[in-house]
């Protein structure tokens, strides 16, 4: 059973990241989004996207996720990174460049800082409020209210 709204996959993991993106080629913007559980303390953050395409705002969740986490000194713990894009998993994880939106190199240096970090596939139920924060970026982009990177952190309590 999938529960209705705020949950986390299961993971053993000291952190569980979940990545979502989104793209409107009517109004041409594209963003990206994550959220981030490490115990009761949670981060949401999301931001403009620079190519326009789904799958490169998807990408460019995964990578600003992974950049976070090593900006906040977590490259030691166990992490899970999770999306519901196979597509952008496999372009992360693989030592070719087959499009516009993936550097293998930069992808290969940044994961190699990590001592234990995995990446899975997560079905869009498991995956809602990556996706519920990355609806809410793309209504701002399409607003022109989006205008850069915003992280909110905060404590769940009991």
């Amino acid at each position: 059973m999938v529960p209705r709204g705020g949950p986390r996959p299961k993971s053993d993991a000291a952190i569980v990241v979940c990545c979502d993106g989104a793209y409107d080629p009517v109004s041409d913007v594209a963003v990206w989004a994550w959220v981030a559980w490490y115990g009761n303390f949670v981060t949401r953050a999301y931001g403009p996207a620079e190519l326009r395409d789904s799958n490169a705002a998807e990408y460019a969740a995964l990578m600003a996720a992974i950049r976070w986490l090593l900006k906040s000194g977590y490259s030691n713990e166990t992490i899970e990174v999770f999306s519901d894009n196979d597509v952008c998993i496999c372009h992360l994880l693989r030592s070719e460049t087959r499009n516009r939106w993936h550097d293998p190199t930069q992808a290969r240096d940044l994961l190699g800082r990590f001592r234990a970090l995995t990446i899975r596939w997560v079905s869009r139920a498991w995956n809602k409020d990556a996706d519920a924060l990355a609806r809410k970026a793309i209504k701002m982009a399409r607003e022109g209210a989006l205008t850069g990177t915003e992280i909110h952190s905060y404590w769940r309590g009991w």
